[in-house]
């Protein structure tokens, strides 16, 4: 879980970064034209990426809150699946890489 949770802070680090130079120079984007693809394909992979981990994550949370008959400890280890975490943060690695090169490139 505390991998899990780094890797989406330096997710929002990251994504926090890139939303400050677009702030900056609104044209930033547009004076590299061969980076206006790859910005867009980065960003709906953000999104498609968030929209998915939150479902995950409130299908844990509605399950961990059910009904009485196990403790919310025994129902999240029943819930957490360990491969499908670790899925997670390979695809949020990814993301924090793309992130990161388009901030570079952003830079330049």
């Amino acid at each position: 879980m505390l991998s899990l949770g780094s890797q989406l802070k330096l997710y929002e680090a990251f994504l926090s970064r890139l939303q400050a130079l677009l702030l900056d120079d609104t044209n930033a984007v547009h004076a590299h034209p061969g980076l206006v693809d790859t910005f867009e394909t980065t960003l709906i992979s953000c999104l498609v990426l968030s929209l998915r981990l939150e479902e995950y994550l409130s299908k844990i949370k509605k399950g961990v809150h059910g009904d009485g008959s196990m403790s919310s400890k025994a129902k999240f280890r029943t819930l957490w699946n360990e491969d499908e975490v670790k899925d997670w943060l390979e695809q949020l690695h990814q993301q924090n890489t793309a992130i990161n090169t388009l901030i570079g490139m952003l830079s330049m």
